[in-house]
């Protein structure tokens, strides 16, 4: 199937990622984990060295929370 606007055609992707959210043509969240997965892994790592230094609290908000919020709301 060709799709075109203004006479050029619309090229199937097999992801895409828009406002931070990656969605594949099937609307899975597969794509968009594997893609988060490493951002909080290295959160993870970062609270891991710094928990001697600072509050749990404000790690927690700085590093995990943004992501998880974002999430959140894209789900609804």
């Amino acid at each position: 199937m060709n799709i075109e606007y203004n006479n050029k055609p619309i090229i199937l992707a097999n992801f895409v990622t828009f406002l931070g959210l990656t969605l594949d043509f099937t609307l899975s969240w597969k794509q968009h984990i594997d893609a988060i997965i490493p951002k909080l892994n290295k959160a993870c790592y970062i609270i891991r060295r710094l928990k001697l230094h600072l509050s749990t609290t404000v790690l927690h908000c700085t590093s995990i929370q943004s992501h998880l919020l974002f999430l959140e709301q894209t789900a609804h």
